[in-house]
């Protein structure tokens, strides 16, 4: 049967700050479900991912607005002053009789226009379209990069949660052996008193309780930057405490390596946002490639004004217009544009399969470290059980005067040593499990059923 390690009472931080404070602060309960689910809705990584798919779904209907008709109205006014005027002499019918000269003015000092104008690209090459499914696939991607960051603060929330666990299993060893050791330290000073043992044995007794205390010390210091690490994450005040229920507990890996690898070239979000990015680029290519052709636009507008016709009075018009236009010539703008986007398609391409290597060797290392996690657990456990047996028999032995001190000191060290390598065996095989499952693109999963 394996042997759990498990925080019954959950992991208290802080302690001492009830006294300082003189009050009790907020505490939070979390199991490893309820903390990857408070680092994913809080954590500020995740959040300005997130800002990046708004952004995209914007672009998309960016993208959209060449399919529709462009109508815009338009309302002036404009007072002219001073207004020129032409004089003309006129002709008197009378015969003999002077001719009349009259000033007529040019214009009006008020005038009024509303307009209406509608425009509508009628073709382009499909360019339109293929920025327009450009412009799709950037939320795509946009989502696999929210995704790829979800799933990395995911394996560093759960990663942390387990080394608090695991740094609290390790300072209750190191607290039971130091008050294992104190307790012998007084048998053996009781029996130096008695002239049973020697001085020496009093003092190498004395020597190894105080050369557990800095581990322990090292230990606690440890826990307090991994509780600041693990409140960051879940976005915890630094003043609350915090309450773990969880476990150290040894699960076998239920996947081989070829289904771990097939999951991962399917699942992982950085080798699926390579591939939305190349098909991204080759629409992003044949739009900038459409720019050197010729696009036709058609398009009309209303006029209602006064003056109209010369006269102080409204009036309406129209006018349609087709326009045909061919980018002749750019400086080559164009061209270079294309060249961009065929560089960048052949860069992601050769990154794509770096991804895929690097992804294939993250899977297979993972999967070997459980392995060999695995079988060292399997061993420690053997060596916890004769470790126990070797101290019973040295401390029963010591005590009939049969065995040296040195004997029981060395199968105490050989006890703790035992137990803190089988505590270590299972966390590194846990360890080795969420880096696997965070390869094979389904830590998130898997987290969520725990």
């Amino acid at each position: 049967m394996s042997k759990m390690f498990v925080v019954k009472n959950g992991l208290i931080f802080s302690f001492f700050g009830l006294f300082l404070t003189g009050a009790m602060t907020p505490q939070t309960k979390l199991t490893l479900k309820n903390a990857v689910e408070r680092a994913l809705s809080q954590n500020p990584r995740i959040l300005a991912k997130q800002q990046q798919v708004q952004k995209a779904i914007a672009g998309r209907t960016l993208a959209r607005a060449p399919f529709l008709p462009q109508l815009k109205a338009e309302a002036g006014y404009t007072y002219l002053d001073p207004i020129q005027e032409i004089e003309m002499n006129i002709p008197s019918p009378i015969p003999n009789a002077p001719s009349v000269s009259r000033k007529i003015p040019m214009g009006y000092h008020d005038n009024r226009k509303v307009s209406l104008s509608l425009g509508q690209n009628v073709f382009a090459w499909w360019a339109d379209y293929d920025q327009y499914q450009a412009a799709k696939l950037g939320i795509d991607l946009a989502s696999l990069v929210l995704e790829e960051e979800r799933q990395n603060v995911a394996l560093e929330t759960a990663k942390m949660f387990y080394s608090m666990l695991l740094l609290n299993e390790q300072i209750a060893l190191f607290e039971r052996m130091l008050a294992q050791k104190e307790k012998h330290l007084r048998d053996v000073t009781a029996q130096f008193k008695g002239g049973l043992a020697a001085e020496f044995d009093q003092l190498q007794t004395e020597v190894s309780l105080e050369n557990l205390k800095p581990e322990l010390d090292a230990a606690r210091n440890k826990l307090k930057l991994a509780e600041l690490n693990f409140k960051n994450l879940t976005g915890i005040k630094a003043e609350d405490f915090v309450d773990l229920d969880g476990a150290i507990a040894f699960s076998p890996l239920m996947t081989t390596a070829d289904q771990a690898l097939a999951s991962a070239y399917g699942k992982n979000p950085a080798i699926k946002t390579l591939s939305v990015k190349k098909e991204m680029l080759s629409r992003q290519t044949l739009a900038a490639e459409a720019r050197d052709r010729p696009s036709l636009n058609l398009g009309g507008k209303w006029d209602y004004a006064n003056p109209s016709n010369m006269k102080a009075e409204w009036g309406s018009g129209y006018s349609l217009f087709a326009q045909l236009s061919w980018p002749i010539f750019d400086g080559f703008v164009s061209s270079a544009q294309t060249k961009q986007l065929l560089s960048e398609k052949n860069e992601t391409d050769y990154m794509l399969i770096s991804v895929k290597e690097s992804v294939s060797l993250a899977v297979r290392s993972a999967y070997l470290t459980t392995q060999n996690a695995a079988l060292r657990r399997t061993t420690f456990e053997r060596n916890v059980k004769l470790a126990e047996k070797a101290y019973t028999v040295a401390k029963t032995g010591f005590q009939n005067g049969t065995v040296t001190n040195s004997a029981v000191l060395d199968a105490d060290i050989g006890l703790l040593q035992a137990k803190l390598n089988q505590l270590q065996s299972v966390y590194d095989h846990i360890m080795a499990k969420l880096d696997l499952e965070r390869a094979m693109g389904m830590i998130i999963d898997s987290l969520s059923k725990k």
